[in-house]
């Protein structure tokens, strides 16, 4: 009697040392047993939660709507919902819970109920809801800076530390022939192709100095057949975030700039 005693002593240990809210529950759907957490999380003594119905106790969106007790006993396979409304001192969906629903066996192997844990993860629920508004908001001052690039009268495109393209504006679209789509992602020399990338590329001049590069003059030809004389500038920009070292560049259409001086 001791021994079994010491044993049941020893289980009720175990529970308390589980940080989740655990709740054995009969087929009569009825709380036998919680631990420490459990008390915590409903806020009444263990003895107020035992023996009351589970779905008083939990009392959770799940309880109420979708029940996975009769499916556990049925099936004998545990269940686990993530992001569930539950009651707390606040109202109805006061806490946000994830709740795991296991076969609870006997000696040999029956199932006689279930045993329910419940996380409160309203911190992982916040943590999202911080990461959709900090998305959202992203979101729009990426629009808003390819809005302004964009408006741009000039081409303006980005390259990373291993020279490939990361951003292209409109008028780089239009001078170059390739769409973003098609430009970001490939080396700029492949896009740009211009006269004075392989000799005298002002890009590398600009990583290689860390100076930025005024009105270098170069020609290409674009996708569509058309001879452009360009006016390159350079600058060189750092990721604080990676560490990584990139640069940009404005190409001006002097061919544009000329027409409109005779026009003048």
């Amino acid at each position: 009697m001791a021994g079994r005693r010491s044993r049941l002593l020893d289980a009720e240990a175990v529970m308390d040392a589980i940080q989740e809210a655990v709740f054995l529950i009969d087929r009569d759907k009825t709380v036998v047993k919680t631990n420490a957490a459990g008390v915590e999380l409903i806020g009444r003594q263990a003895a107020e939660i035992v023996g009351r119905p589970c779905a008083e106790v939990v009392n959770c969106e799940a309880c109420h709507r979708d029940c996975p007790f009769e499916r556990v006993l049925a099936t004998g396979e545990g269940e686990r919902r993530f992001d569930i409304p539950m009651a707390g001192p606040g109202g109805p969906d006061d806490r946000r819970i994830c709740l795991t629903s296991r076969p609870l066996r006997d000696a040999g192997g029956a199932v006689t109920g279930l045993v329910e844990s419940v996380r409160d993860v309203a911190h992982i629920h916040r943590l999202i809801a911080e990461r959709d508004d900090l998305n959202l908001r992203l979101g729009w001052e990426v629009g808003k800076i390819r809005a302004i690039l964009d408006s741009v009268p000039d081409g303006i495109y980005t390259i990373d530390s291993d020279w490939r393209i990361t951003s292209f504006n409109r008028v780089a679209e239009e001078i170059t022939g390739w769409t973003a789509a098609q430009a970001i992602g490939h080396y700029c020399h492949k896009v740009i192709n211009s006269s004075i990338c392989h000799h005298a590329c002002p890009l590398r001049k600009t990583l290689e100095s860390g100076q930025p590069l005024l009105e270098a003059e170069g020609t290409i030809v674009n996708r569509r057949g058309e001879a452009r004389k360009l006016l390159f500038s350079t600058a060189v920009f750092q990721d604080p975030d990676r560490g990584e070292q990139g640069g940009v560049e404005v190409v001006r259409d002097l061919g544009k700039l000329h027409d409109l001086l005779e026009r003048l």
